[in-house]
């Protein structure tokens, strides 16, 4: 049970712009506040203690933004969620660049059952800065969006042509990881 209600609250996540598009459209920005807010604390509150703080960050921002929309009557701050998810997604990453092991290879190093070979590792920390890039390029994007002022732009932009952008880079990168590793195998 507790798993559904996880996959539920993580799709009513990612429709946030669809469900912010409709709820203008038929509530107040105190009433649809009010449900994002209780949609976030609901996420909180399911998110398990070993959770990354990332994550747990992250939605708390979505209820503060939500309680400071409510409270100045102004959806605009709304509107900067997907904003503060990329810079967070960015400083994460960016911060993993600097670690013994950036963050993609840290999760390859967990889905593989051999050790990762040493141009593994730096190609791994290669897609970690293109994340960054990803991630600076995205936030860029949906800060321009909200500044843009048009409800319907924004929901496209932060709520399809992002997630497919997103899905674009993970499809590239399989791509690009295979060339890669049979480029090395052949010649090592």
């Amino acid at each position: 049970m507790k798993s559904l209600l996880k996959f539920f609250i993580l799709i009513i996540i990612i429709l946030y712009p669809f469900i912010v598009y409709i709820g203008l459209n038929s509530l107040s920005i105190k009433y649809l506040g009010l449900i994002v807010v209780l949609i976030f604390i609901l996420r909180l509150l399911i998110l398990k203690k070993d959770s990354s703080i990332t994550w747990k960050l992250i939605t708390i921002v979505g209820i503060l933004l939500a309680g400071i929309a409510i409270i100045v009557d102004n959806i605009t701050v709304m509107l900067l969620y997907p904003v503060f998810v990329s810079i967070s997604l960015f400083c994460v990453f960016c911060y993993s660049l600097f670690q013994d092991k950036s963050l993609i290879s840290k999760l390859a190093i967990r889905m593989s059952k051999e050790p990762l070979p040493d141009y593994a590792i730096k190609y791994t920390w290669y897609v970690t800065l293109a994340w960054c890039v990803f991630f600076a390029i995205n936030a860029s994007i949906s800060t321009y969006t909200v500044i843009l002022g048009s409800i319907q732009f924004w929901t496209l932009y932060n709520g399809f042509i992002s997630y497919i952008l997103i899905g674009l880079m993970m499809l590239s990168e399989i791509i690009i990881r295979i060339v890669v590793r049979r480029y090395f195998e052949k010649h090592t």
